[in-house]
């Protein structure tokens, strides 16, 4: 037994829907003018231009491949594929080799290093006992010796280098330029 609305029959067909046309018109293009307009328009450059964007399609593709070629043979030149692997042993033998090139470079570097710091420590040591000295000179009334360098002569007596020269190169009158080049 099942519960149904006292005023209905059972049937499909006792049903009537009333669907007005107007209101909701059929889902249909009639007039697909972008679509079309977007079709005319690539079909137009196709017609103009064709031949060279066919042309641009095979060099690219043409580049595309010598590049893929290229790229493939300088991976397989590096020995940076995935494919080959090298034996443990082989590797640690590298590495070991490696790590003492390495130490002995270092090695190398550490000894200049001494060397330059021993440079300078003597360096600084004979600055140190020249000043000692020239102070104990000067404590025993000798005099103080000056660092400074005494100027040098002057070739001519009488001569002022601001002055400029008694020569006749001293005097240049200025360029000539009239406008700025072309003819006229």
């Amino acid at each position: 037994m099942s519960a149904e609305p006292a005023g209905s029959a059972g049937s499909d067909e006792d049903v009537i829907i009333d669907h007005d046309a107007t209101e909701h018109p059929p889902l249909v293009n009639q007039d697909p003018h972008l679509i079309w307009s977007i079709v005319r328009s690539v079909w137009g450059v196709m017609e103009q231009h064709g031949f060279i964007i066919l042309l641009c399609a095979v060099v690219t593709y043409f580049l595309y491949n010598k590049l893929l070629d290229w790229l493939e043979e300088r991976s397989k030149s590096n020995g940076s594929s995935g494919g080959v692997q090298l034996a443990p042993e082989v590797a640690m033998q590298r590495h070991e080799a490696m790590m003492a090139a390495r130490m002995r470079l270092q090695g190398d570097v550490d000894k200049c290093a001494e060397v330059e710091a021993e440079k300078q420590r003597e360096k600084e040591e004979k600055v140190r006992r020249e000043k000692i000295e020239d102070w104990e000179n000067h404590q025993k009334g000798g005099g103080y010796k000056s660092k400074t360098k005494a100027p040098a002569q002057s070739l001519r007596e009488g001569y002022n280098a601001m002055g400029g020269g008694s020569g006749s190169s001293g005097y240049r009158p200025a360029r000539r330029n009239t406008g700025g080049g072309g003819g006229g």
